[in-house]
């Protein structure tokens, strides 16, 4: 399992892509900041 975090918005919220290597299976937690950064590494995996 990995876990990425994203910092964001102005009082420093964090949101966590969580996923899993061998399904793809993965999980947002607490979505507060900019979708973008999110969707690129989403993407990249």
């Amino acid at each position: 399992m990995i876990v990425k975090s994203f910092e964001g918005g102005y009082d420093k919220n964090f949101s966590y892509l969580i996923w899993c290597n061998e399904t793809n299976i993965a999980s947002l937690i607490d979505p507060s900041v900019d979708i973008n950064p999110i969707i690129d590494v989403i993407k990249k995996k």
